[in-house]
Parts: structure tokens; sequence; C-alpha cells
């Protein structure tokens, strides 16, 4: 390995749970770590947590808001980031269609219908195959979304919804980048990476297939031998 210390950084009402078979296909060859981002309602809180807590040089891989979380971190203390893995991810903040969205949900949440806004949002997470409840994707995020309370819910949407657009932090990012998406992610398209990747000097864009927004549980196998190739690989 080219690096000895990887942060791993959940997305929304995500944990450490995400991260399991990419932390596994490392071994003992790196530490690794994921940052408890629930306490935070805002993407600065959690990447001062992550600066606070991270040895001096590491690598960070970062998947939907804990791709915001990353980025935020690059342009706070780039010097301090050896590579970076923006997976499901993207640099700009959201357009109306999306903030309406959220408030609907912050509304049922609100309202008391936490297990509704729930429901909602785990059609847009996975892809339409992975939805059915005895899926290992859709097991694995029932059981991270069962520890959610509306507290943790409002907190984060409100880091979301808060967020500095970071697009023009892309080109001066100089660490090695890996940038991840997939072909059904309803969230960030394709589209979305690959703009992002050609703005990032020398990234590499992987897309996967048959695979929606949260790829670490949804392809798990093949995203864990994705990163681990490329972390070890010399800058």
């Amino acid at each position: 390995m080219t690096v000895d210390h990887v942060v791993f950084v959940p997305g929304y009402l995500l944990d450490s749970r995400l991260w399991e078979s990419a932390i596994r296909a490392l071994g003992d060859r790196v530490t690794a770590h994921v940052p408890e981002l629930g306490p935070f309602s805002s993407i600065g809180e959690m990447a001062e947590s992550i600066l606070e807590r991270a040895p001096g040089r590491f690598a960070l891989v970062g998947l939907s808001m804990g791709g915001y979380v990353s980025l935020e971190v690059v342009r706070r203390a780039g010097e301090r980031v050896r590579k970076l893995a923006l997976v499901n991810s993207q640099a700009g903040v959201d357009a109306g269609a999306t903030l309406e969205r959220r408030s609907a949900l912050r509304a049922m949440v609100e309202a008391g219908e936490l297990e509704r806004a729930k429901d909602s949002l785990r059609a847009l997470m996975l892809h339409p195959d992975h939805l059915a409840v005895t899926h290992p994707a859709r097991r694995a995020l029932d059981a991270m979304y069962a520890d959610c309370d509306a507290a943790l819910f409002l907190r984060h949407q409100h880091a979301l919804n808060t967020r500095c657009d970071n697009s023009d932090a892309l080109p001066a990012i100089r660490c090695p980048t890996l940038v991840i998406g997939s072909r059904q992610d309803r969230l960030t398209p394709p589209a979305v990476q690959q703009a992002m990747a050609a703005r990032i000097p020398g990234a590499r864009l992987v897309i996967f297939e048959s695979s929606g927004h949260l790829t670490p549980i949804e392809k798990p196998e093949a995203l864990a031998r994705t990163l681990a190739q490329w972390l070890s690989e010399a800058p």
C-alpha cells in the first residue's frame, strides 16, 4: 500500500457498516477509520471533526454526503490528503427539485412520519433489483436506517441544504483522485461524475453497472477490489 491510513466517510443517515466490505478487503495493510457524523449539522463541522482526529497524512474515501465532506476537507487542508476517492457524489449544490423533495421529507419527519420518510428514500438509494427486503443491499440499508432517529434525519438534512458549492475547488486538487459512479444512480447519475472528473487534474473515472446510489453495499466486492487496487498504486 502507498498509504497507511484511510478515512472512509459515510453518506446521509449512514454509518460505518456502509464500508465494511471495502475495509475488509484492505485487511491489515492499512489503518481504516470511519468518522461518526451523526452529532453534526453542517458539512464544515464534519470536515473539522475528521481533521482533528486523522493523522498528519491520510487517504480519504467518501460516498455522497461523505464526498461533500471529503471535498471540504481537501479545501481546508489539501496538503494532508494523500489520495481522494469520491463515490456517488458531486461537487455542486442541489437544484430546486431536490430541495423541494427534502422539504417534503422534513415535513414528514416533523409530523412524526419518520418511517414513511425512510421508505421514500429507499427507492432513490437502491437499484430497483436491490429493493426486495431479502436482498443484501436492502438488508444493509435497513439496518443503518433502523438506527436513524428523527433528530439525526433533520441534522443531516440541514447539513445537505446549507453546504457550500465546491465546484471551484476541483481544479486545485493535487492528490491522485478516483471518481466512482453507478449507471442507475438516480441522485448523482454518471454525467455528474464525468463532469466532476473532467475538472480534477489527472482524475480517474470508474462507472459501475447495475447499481444505484449506494455502490459500497450494492456492488461491495467489485468496489472493494477497485479501491484496494487504487490505494495500492504508486502516486
